[in-house]
């Protein structure tokens, strides 16, 4: 399964399960975050609900791994 598929798979589960617990939207960021590329992270974070301060904190972290992610990437090309 490709990156984007995986973050299409993910989005669709948190919006189709409102009522889910922080902890699962936990585990499935940390899917996330060893699979999804930077724009998937980015996507996926626009899907994590911020009805608590853990799914603010859970939006934070992908938005922050998904400008890691393009830093380390653009640094492997070898710069812009």
């Amino acid at each position: 399964m490709n990156s984007t598929n995986l973050a299409k798979q993910i989005a669709s589960y948190i919006q189709a399960q409102p009522e889910a617990t922080t902890e699962l939207l936990q585990v499935l960021a940390a899917l996330a975050v060893a699979r999804l590329n930077a724009e998937d992270l980015r996507t996926l974070s626009n899907q994590v609900p911020d009805l608590d301060p853990m799914g603010n904190t859970i939006r934070g972290s992908l938005r922050s791994l998904a400008r890691e992610r393009e830093s380390l990437n653009s640094y492997s090309l070898g710069g812009k």
